[in-house]
């Protein structure tokens, strides 16, 4: 009987460390690709450094680690940094760019041709800020992850022609070091401001109540073993939403602006 095999793309992550425990534990063989090295050691597990950023690379990694008979290839390699639109340079929004989506876009077209063999499919992380209107300050992840979801939607019609499926993961936050380093983010946005310091002041609460209060990797790698694995898996899962997130498009995008005026309303001297 075939050994089941998976390729999860930012492999060393929390996420993605997660992941390949959750896969070894069912019996899948695991190939992990990401820049830094992988901590796991188990004889399932063929780490291949690599470069995520470079399809040069990614095709290298394939060839040194004889990657081939994938039945799931995972993107779940992320970048998050929390910024002014007007303040921030244009760099940020383009390097959360190429690690959110154009690095998720090397490896689709790298491993393709396999997952059209096996036929297979594809597991690609979007995120609950993916589902809704972009929040203030969250803008080049917001922008990254909304193109994911474009991405995700236009390669699953395609790919379903030719037997291979695309899965969605839309997850809510995830107790890692990438959640945990949100609010330093936020005071270093406080610091360099000169413009909303006063409004950003009433901003950390929200934050606090609604980006921090993550799942468990486990929970989050259980959940997407089944997104992997079950024969007929939705187009996306939802995983620990914050209803927060999304309150403010419930009525409609100009009530959703007026929340954040109003959260954010500046204090007066």
């Amino acid at each position: 009987m075939h050994m089941k095999q998976v390729l999860i793309a930012g492999g060393s992550g929390g996420i993605g460390q997660a992941l390949c425990r959750k896969f070894l534990s069912e019996g899948w063989y695991v190939y992990s690709l990401d820049i830094n090295d992988n901590p796991i050691k188990d004889p399932g597990l063929r780490h291949c450094p690599c470069d995520l950023l470079s399809e040069q690379a990614i095709v290298k990694a394939r060839s040194e680690c004889t990657i081939s008979k994938l039945d799931v290839v995972i993107y779940c390699a992320g970048l998050l940094k929390m910024a002014s639109l007007i303040e921030e340079p244009v760099a940020t929004t383009e390097r959360i760019l190429a690690v959110n989506l154009l690095g998720m876009m090397h490896v689709v077209r790298c491993f393709a041709d396999d997952l059209v063999a096996s036929h297979g499919r594809f597991v690609l992380f979007s995120s609950e800020v993916g589902l809704s209107s972009s929040h203030p300050f969250n803008g080049p992840y917001s922008i990254s992850k909304h193109a994911v979801e474009a991405y995700a939607d236009s390669l699953r019609r395609e790919l379903r022609c030719i037997g291979v499926k695309v899965v969605k993961i839309e997850s809510g936050g995830v107790d890692t070091p990438l959640l945990l380093h949100t609010m330093d983010g936020f005071d270093e946005l406080v610091a360099k401001t000169n413009h909303y310091k006063r409004n950003l002041s009433k901003l950390r609460g929200f934050l606090q109540k609604s980006l921090l209060r993550g799942c468990s990797p486990d929970y989050l790698a259980a959940k997407v073993y089944v997104a992997s694995a079950t024969t007929r898996p939705r187009l996306g899962y939802r995983i620990k939403n914050s209803p927060l997130i999304r309150l403010a498009d419930i009525f409609g995008m100009r009530f959703g602006d007026y929340i954040f005026s109003m959260l954010l309303k500046q204090r007066s001297s």
